[in-house]
């Protein structure tokens, strides 16, 4: 049996600006601001040489809040290899699509891969619990602060939920190039259905004719696929420089195209006291982008553009610490978005 885990502490702190381009705190900024903390820890046996068997336990709270925290089993699932170069995982496991700006998140269902980190292509079939849409609707004059809007594809009747089939494949070009594709199909959601919780309430930031709005939705997406895809791509420049980027959309809808790019600088690695990392990237994520559990710790998934910094440091061997903010970030209308930052401390063990 072996005994892995893993805390977290951590703070966000959202800060929007006023018609004056002034950055201020209001009462509702202050509601997602927070320190936080999360500790998970992981038991792996063995079951013979070729099988093992995991289960996850996690708890997390806000500081302040009512209770103690409420463990869970938040993964739950064995691993066997089929020969050299296949592998199966059944339960509930992660799922890591492309390189992670889609989903980086739990799933429920089977995963079967073949190949090696030089070559592999993997098939994954289940349900996300993690697929939802979180779009962001900036400040504008007729409607200050920053608002957002969450929809999960997850129901409470197992019929309802999204059922995802993931094919993925990854390579090495060379030492230094990694690239990969994927082609996720989904069904169980009705795109007018999805579609319409996140563009009404941008469409209503204009106007109020909300019938006249879902109605239009309905029409324009009732046929239309879910389906999306996408290509990442990262190239190891030597001294410690590292580049990358991932674009996706969906396969039948438009103003859904999501990408980001990169360079980081650095070697950290958590196991090492002293290592460090600085990263900047670019993000832009269309109002209909099929960005759900991602990679990137930005705050929005759809319907947001921003430059994103980040920098870890690792304190002691196994004690990370991470900081993180957004800058200039607007929608894609152009309206201010609030700005998002976070600290966090980290230990394994």
């Amino acid at each position: 049996m072996k005994f892995t885990g893993h805390d977290a502490v951590r703070t966000t702190y959202v800060v929007e600006k006023d018609k004056d381009d002034k950055k201020v705190l209001t009462e509702k900024m202050m509601k997602k601001s927070m320190f936080d903390y999360r500790g998970r820890v992981q038991f792996a046996a063995t079951v013979n040489e070729n099988m093992k068997a995991v289960i996850c336990m996690t708890a997390s709270k806000e500081f302040g809040a009512a209770g103690t925290p409420a463990a869970e089993v938040d993964r739950i699932y064995v691993q066997r290899n089929l020969g050299k170069y296949l592998t199966a995982t059944a339960g509930r496991h992660d799922l890591f699509i492309g390189g992670g700006l889609t989903y980086d998140g739990v799933a429920e269902g089977v995963t079967v891969m073949v190949g090696k980190d030089a070559l592999n292509a993997s098939v994954s079939y289940g349900y996300a619990p993690d697929l939802k849409y979180n779009a962001v609707m900036g400040s504008t004059k007729d409607k200050p602060g920053t608002d957002f809007n969450t929809v999960s594809f997850y129901a409470e009747e197992q019929k309802d939920n999204a059922q995802l089939a993931v094919f993925q494949l990854k390579g090495m070009i060379g030492k230094n190039v990694k690239v990969g594709g994927f082609y996720t199909k989904v069904n169980g959601v009705k795109a007018a259905e999805a579609v319409k919780t996140i563009t009404t309430g941008i469409e209503l930031l204009k106007s109020d004719k909300a019938k006249e709005v879902n109605e239009a939705i309905d029409k324009k997406y009732d046929k239309k696929s879910l389906d999306f895809y996408g290509f990442n791509a990262s190239l190891n420049l030597g001294h410690n420089v590292m580049v990358d980027g991932e674009f996706a959309k969906y396969k039948d809808l438009k103003h859904s195209n999501a990408w980001t790019a990169g360079i980081a600088y650095g070697a950290y690695d958590m196991g090492k006291a002293g290592t460090w990392m600085l990263k900047a990237q670019y993000v832009d994520l269309d109002v209909l982008a099929p960005v759900f559990s991602s990679t990137l710790w930005t705050p929005y998934n759809q319907n947001f553009k921003t430059w994103a910094v980040s920098g870890k440091y690792a304190v002691a061997k196994n004690i990370g610490l991470a900081a993180y903010s957004t800058i200039g970030a607007k929608d894609k209308q152009g309206n201010d978005v609030a700005e998002y930052y976070r600290a966090e401390l980290n230990y394994n063990f």
